[in-house]
């Protein structure tokens, strides 16, 4: 699915981004270098606190139902 042309090269490349975040905590160091060459380190930075909002809520909500 992350593969699937219907995303542009960079939302590829966000998903790849993401789902590494989430599943290893630190996503591969050549898959950040690629992500620079699109994304500021700011953009980078805001998309890490977004992934980490997420998953704070999702673990809230689940938790206390």
């Amino acid at each position: 699915m992350l593969d699937s042309p219907s995303f542009s090269a960079l939302e590829r490349l966000t998903l790849r981004f993401t789902e590494q975040v989430v599943n290893r905590v630190k996503a591969d160091e050549s898959l950040l270098r690629e992500l620079m060459q699109s994304l500021s380190a700011r953009e980078i930075v805001e998309m890490i606190f977004a992934i980490g909002f997420y998953m704070m809520m999702t673990r809230l909500t689940e938790t206390t139902r």
